[in-house]
């Protein structure tokens, strides 16, 4: 690196010319470049463990018999344990849509999204704390910072 390129000056002036709103930009666009994982993330906390964002295992169903019908569709959440899959449509449904702050929200356009809403509440859609921090490191910081890289030039680097 050049005396220029290193020089505290450079770092000031590259920052400095980063403005807020391009931050804010940038965290939108790295949310809608990686909302897929976000979507897979959300619809396995469902299908594998019947869980909804704040870690809670979903209300179980009343009835034994169609409880026994889906689990030998999906084992997988365990006998009573509800996974929000039948025929495929809820999940395909699926959408992020992310706000001028930055904020997301998922939600699903089928038909069955509100009675499911209405009746497990609207954390079925959004990710535990311990998958929205893999989605944070392993998806979305990637991608932030070569969105980050190059609109500053500078670069990230972890301490030794």
């Amino acid at each position: 690196m050049d005396a220029e390129h290193g020089s505290i000056r450079f770092l000031r002036d590259r920052l400095l010319g980063f403005s807020p709103e391009a931050l804010v930009t940038l965290i939108v666009n790295s949310i809608n470049e990686t909302a897929d994982t976000i979507i897979q993330a959300n619809q396995a906390q469902l299908y594998i463990s019947s869980m909804d964002a704040f870690g809670n295992k979903l209300s179980l169903y009343s009835s034994p018999i169609y409880a026994l019908d889906k689990e030998k569709q999906n084992p997988l959440p365990g006998f009573l344990h509800p996974d929000l899959f039948l025929t495929g449509d809820f999940y395909r449904g699926f959408k992020v849509t992310v706000d001028a702050n930055g904020l997301y929200s998922v939600y699903s356009i089928d038909i069955k999204a509100d009675k499911l809403t209405a009746q497990y509440g609207c954390a079925i859609f959004g990710l535990t704390k311990e998958n929205m921090q893999k989605y944070a490191i392993e998806t979305f910081f990637p991608v932030f910072e070569d969105g980050f890289i190059g609109a500053t030039g500078l670069i990230f680097q972890q301490a030794a």
